[in-house]
This record gives C-alpha cells, structure tokens and sequence, in this order.
C-alpha cells in the first residue's frame, strides 16, 4: 500500500464540483488565442501559477490523490562518503581455510629462506612481507586464481584478501616476480601448509580437493593414516601445486604480451 494518501477520490464524478474548482482557480481556457508578443512572458508566469494552484485544489478534494502524481524516489549521489570501520583481524574467522593458512605461515614455518633474498637493511623501500605473499597467493591457488593480475585484484576487492595482505594489496609485479624468484622455496613451503589443511579436511570443494585419495580408519592424535599414505597424499598435493604454479607463470607471461601490445 503507497504511502501518503489523505483522501480518497470520489467514486463518481461530480462534473460540478470540478468545474468549480477549476474556475476559481483562475485557469481558463476563453483566453485570446492571439496575445501580444510585450505579454508573452507575463501570461505564461501566471499560467504556471494558476496551474499549481489548480492541482492543489483537486489534491484537497480528492479528486486525485497522490497515486496520481509523478513517483518519488530517494536521491542518487555516487560521491556520497561512507564510513565502514573494519576489523581485519575480525575477517579471518577459526576454522576457515584462510585462517589456518594464516596461522601456519605465522607460526609454523620457517620463512628464513627468504631473508637472505631481501638486500634493502640499508638503502631501498620497504619490501612487502614474504608472509602477506605467501598467504594471498596460496589461498588464491585454493580458490582457483591463477594469474597475478587475478590476485592483485582480490587484495583490493575481496575482504578476506584484504585482511590477509594487511590492507597493503600488493602489485601483480610484485606477485609475479616473487613466484617466479623463489618457485623452489615457496613450493616447499606450500606443500607443508596444504598438508596440514588437507588433514584439517579444508580443502574439500578447493582447488587442491583430494578427491578420491582415502585414508585408513586409524587416525592417530595429530595425523589421519600411516606414514605412507600421508607421503602419497603429500605427492598428490605437490603435483597439483606444480601444475598450478605453471599455469600461473603462463598465465603470467600471456597476460604481458597482451598489456605490451
């Protein structure tokens, strides 16, 4: 039901009524057909007034309602500035694959590989933290982004990215050149943490989904199954992480001829 509505309009139409109303309101048609040009502008300013007092009569006696008038709508101003405080921390929620992955690179593995690829202690920016890397690109990997334009993207859109990258939204250069530099460590790396994730059981419906590898009913404390089968779950892991990383260096170096041209 609209809004807004004082009065109904008369279920039958009284000729009369309206005829009165609009005479008093000064609108008449017996007007000269021929004016002269010096009143022109005159007349038409009367007009415009007599019109509006014309509707505001037939409004006050429910000959129409407000169904009847132009619709209203809200205004639409792009530039209007909102304010959404967010918490990063707040995004990563337990249990979820972004978060475990946070944790172990955090954590749980050792990242001292990479310290001595970094030679800016004395002269040169700051260099984005291999952590916040290793953190965006592998849950990108899980979710099926395999171009470094597909993750910068991501850690300027998406609100988990966001928070994993702590708000910096590294380059698709710098992602690349990481990748690329440091394939063998970040392999290792990868490998380590997507195990853990795989005993957590979060990579199911991810790109690094085992479908098909099963586990033995004996399922110790810490680990699902025997040595061997974790070793076989471990190659499958590595084979898709290396069929994934190749994409990406490929993807890569498609998309930068196609931006050279």
């Amino acid at each position: 039901m609209k809004s807004g509505l004082t009065q109904r309009a008369p279920d039958v139409w009284d000729s009369a009524a309206f005829s009165s109303i609009f005479l008093a309101s000064g609108f008449s048609c017996s007007q000269a057909l021929s004016t002269p040009a010096h009143t022109q502008v005159t007349q038409t300013v009367e007009t415009v007034e007599k019109v509006g007092k014309f509707n505001n009569e037939c409004h006050a006696t429910g000959f129409y309602t407000p169904e009847d008038s132009m619709a209203k709508f809200k205004p639409l101003n792009e530039n209007q500035l909102i304010m959404l405080p967010v918490s990063l921390q707040d995004q990563i929620v337990p249990g979820t694959l972004e978060h475990t992955i946070s944790e172990l690179v955090d954590k749980h593995l050792d990242l001292s590989v990479f310290d001595a690829r970094y030679n800016n202690d004395e002269t040169g920016a700051r260099a984005i933290h291999p952590k916040i890397l290793l953190k965006v690109v592998l849950l990108a990997y899980a979710r099926g982004m395999i171009s470094s334009r597909q993750i910068e993207r991501a850690c300027h859109e998406n609100i988990i990215f966001i928070a994993l990258s702590y708000g910096y939204a590294p380059d698709h250069s710098t992602i690349a050149s990481f990748i690329s530099s440091m394939q063998r460590e970040v392999q290792t790396l990868f490998s380590d943490a997507l195990l853990v994730c795989e005993g957590l059981g979060l990579l199911d419906g991810t790109h690094f989904s085992l479908d098909g590898v099963k586990l033995s009913a004996n399922v110790s404390k810490e680990w699902s199954g025997t040595i061997k089968e974790l070793e076989h779950k471990r190659d499958k892991l590595q084979e898709k992480l290396q069929r994934v990383m190749a994409e990406h260096a490929q993807a890569d170096k498609i998309q930068s001829q196609t931006n050279s041209k």
